[in-house]
């Protein structure tokens, strides 16, 4: 998607949202952390700290963390979540 579409397109966001929260759910949660980091911060610029889709960035994230037991690195991420809700 990125070559063709772009980094920011939406499209491109979303299969690499998908492609993460696969990779969490199989325990490859290493793997996701850069692809997650990288999402977050283009949603945060693109669509702001309170869209969906960078609410629900800001939860993998924190839940792939905290899968690799960096729990006060995780903690961040799940509490501002929370905290849009």
């Amino acid at each position: 998607h990125t070559s063709v579409l772009g980094p920011d397109d939406p499209e491109t966001l979303e299969a690499e949202y998908s492609l993460a929260c696969e990779l969490v759910q199989a325990r490859r949660s290493t793997e996701a952390e850069p692809i997650l980091r990288r999402l977050l911060e283009t949603r945060r610029r693109i669509q702001g700290p309170d869209h969906l889709g960078t609410l629900g960035a800001m939860e993998m994230l924190g839940a792939a963390l905290k899968e690799q037991r960096r729990y006060p690195e995780a903690e961040p991420f799940l509490r501002q979540k929370l905290d849009a809700l």
